[in-house]
């Protein structure tokens, strides 16, 4: 994905649902499909521009996620503060 958004950010997507974006790494992969449940149903979006907005918003997402010594020293600081606050 590797999309560099400053512009992008999670509440342009208007209501969050629980969404997955699937893709495979298989030497003949399938296309890519977003699968977005709701309370009343559920979609496959697999349109270049639909498949695009969602992968804007994860690379996003993905810029500021912590990498996994970031999130060890993050919940080791918390345990601190909870145990010793």
């Amino acid at each position: 994905m590797g999309v560099n958004c400053s512009s992008c950010w999670p509440w342009k997507a208007r209501s969050y649902s629980p969404t997955t974006i699937a893709s495979s790494n298989r030497v003949e992969p399938e296309p890519s499909v977003v699968y977005h449940e709701s309370l009343t149903g559920a979609l496959y979006l697999d349109r270049p521009a639909e498949l695009a907005a969602y992968e804007e918003i994860w690379a996003s997402l993905d810029a500021l996620a912590l990498d996994p010594d970031q999130y060890r020293r993050f919940i080791e600081k918390i345990l601190v503060e909870v145990h010793h606050g």
